[in-house]
């Protein structure tokens, strides 16, 4: 569910890295216990959000297409790996 630019997927594909390690400038992630009164205050302000996740016991995960997979935190920007 996270929003990706169709332009960032293809250079990450040329460059061989992985879009979800790059540093997200401009982008803040938010928790709340109240989704949707977040989601419609920032739409009010217009502001793009998108709900990616939950936080939950299981640690940091990446499901895609119901496929668990566990993450690690990136230790330095995937653009440094080029």
């Amino acid at each position: 569910k996270i929003p990706l630019l169709d332009v960032t997927k293809k250079m990450c594909g040329v460059l061989g890295i992985d879009p979800y390690r790059l540093i997200g400038s401009g982008s803040m992630l938010i928790t709340t216990s109240n989704t949707h009164a977040m989601m419609d205050e920032l739409s009010i302000r217009g502001i793009k959000a998108t709900v990616i996740g939950k936080i939950t016991e299981n640690g940091l995960r990446l499901i895609d297409k119901g496929v668990a997979t566990n993450l690690t935190m990136p230790q330095a920007d995937e653009l440094f790996s080029i």
